[in-house]
């Protein structure tokens, strides 16, 4: 079985270096945009939503303010679990207006995160309803997901975690140790809690 892209460091690197090419000291500049966009970048390569990726890239070439290169990623992290769980049918509406927004991006015509949410929000990423219904009966096969998305749901229980989708030290373990398997009372509220806290990201 081919090795899945997020799998190695060596690809990371070069999804990061996709989005500039023109890398400083043999790395991308990324170090403008501090360690929460290396993150929000990284859970990004981990969701591995290709269908926004043209999105993505924009964001990270043509954005000019860094404040705002570190809000569109993490927009595009909360999007991309909306996407993963309630996902749109492939084709049609979905990727024509992926196609509408990239473009806009480039251009400037999209330049804050606010811009971006809105557009995205329009068309592209689940609303509050569809993603709640969906995620009441999600299922995940995949263990990197799995262990991102309990993760994230542990950090949303924290009411002082103010961005419990960026998600760090995604080192392998035993999802046991982040969330029960027991369904207990609290179990059941952090899943809630996170459901709400997890649109925090879709309204910049």
């Amino acid at each position: 079985m081919p090795t899945k892209p997020w799998k190695t460091q060596k690809n990371r690197h070069s999804q990061l270096n996709a989005c500039h090419p023109r890398p400083v000291n043999g790395y991308p500049r990324w170090d403008t945009y501090g360690e929460s966009a290396k993150a929000d970048l990284s859970n990004l390569i981990l969701l591995g939503i290709e269908r926004i990726h043209p999105i993505t890239l924009a964001v990270a070439r043509a954005m000019k303010r860094p404040e705002e290169v570190r809000k569109s990623l993490y927009y595009l992290v909360a999007a991309s679990v909306r996407l993963l769980i309630a996902a749109p049918a492939p084709g049609g509406q979905f990727e024509k207006s992926v196609a509408e927004v990239a473009p806009r991006v480039t251009d400037g015509t999209i330049a804050t995160a606010k811009d971006l949410a809105a557009a995205m929000n329009e068309t592209i990423v689940p609303g509050d309803a569809d993603f709640e219904e969906a995620f009441s009966t999600a299922s995940v096969s995949q263990a990197h997901l799995a262990r991102y998305y309990l993760r994230a749901l542990n950090q949303g229980y924290d009411t002082r975690e103010s961005h419990p989708a960026r998600v760090g030290n995604q080192s392998k373990g035993n999802v046991e140790h982040i969330l029960p398997q027991s369904r207990s009372a609290d179990g059941a509220t952090s899943r809630k809690t996170w459901r709400r806290r997890s649109a925090s990201g879709l309204a910049i």
